[in-house]
Formats: structure tokens, C-alpha cells, sequence
């Protein structure tokens, strides 16, 4: 069985650290009201090493283009692969779109 841990936005560092610690698999991000899952994941990424790190759906719509595509971008740069988005597909193409134009 692996287990997960649930980040909330006080705190995610010393929960994935500990988490991490006690051989857990896995850490989850939420986006919702006062809490955006890619800074948290981005927290946690800088603050431990092996743990694979995932997110709900990302709000992407919801961020400015510059935002977007920035967010697409860590998505798809993960040199590590603990990253495990949830919401990668169309990700990268509506993000593009709302800050080039349409890209086929």
C-alpha cells in the first residue's frame, strides 16, 4: 500500500518534509479559495527530494495569460518527474493560446 499526504497551504514544507520522512509516496496540493497548488507544489519541490508531488485540477483559466503559461511551463519542465498534474491535458494549448494565438 503507498500513502499520501494532504497539503494544506500553512505548513506544506514541514508536512511533505515529514511525510517524506516517514516513506510516504506521495504529496497532494488543492487549489481553491487563498490557496493555488503550483506555488505550494513549488514550495514543497525546493524542500525535499524524492517524494512525488501532484495536484488536483489547476484552475488555469482562472490565471492571467502570463500566469498560465508560466504554471504550463513547470508542468512540463519537471527535470525530476515527481511532478504528477493532474490537468496536463490541453494545459499547454490553452495556455499558448491565450498568450500567442491560436498555435495548430
Amino acid at each position: 500500500m503507498r500513502l499520501a499526504a494532504n497539503l494544506t497551504y500553512e505548513g506544506a514544507g514541514d508536512l511533505a518534509r515529514a511525510a517524506e520522512r516517514l516513506g510516504y509516496a506521495m504529496v497532494l496540493a488543492p487549489e481553491g479559495y487563498r490557496s493555488d497548488a503550483a506555488s505550494v507544489l513549488g514550495l514543497v519541490a525546493g524542500q525535499t527530494s524524492t517524494i512525488t508531488l501532484a495536484s488536483g485540477v489547476m484552475q488555469i483559466p482562472g490565471r492571467p495569460p502570463g500566469m498560465a503559461a508560466l504554471t504550463a511551463a513547470m508542468c512540463i519542465r519537471d527535470r525530476a518527474r515527481r511532478l504528477q498534474p493532474r490537468c496536463v491535458a490541453g494545459l499547454v494549448r490553452r495556455a499558448l493560446r491565450r498568450t500567442a494565438g491560436p498555435h495548430p
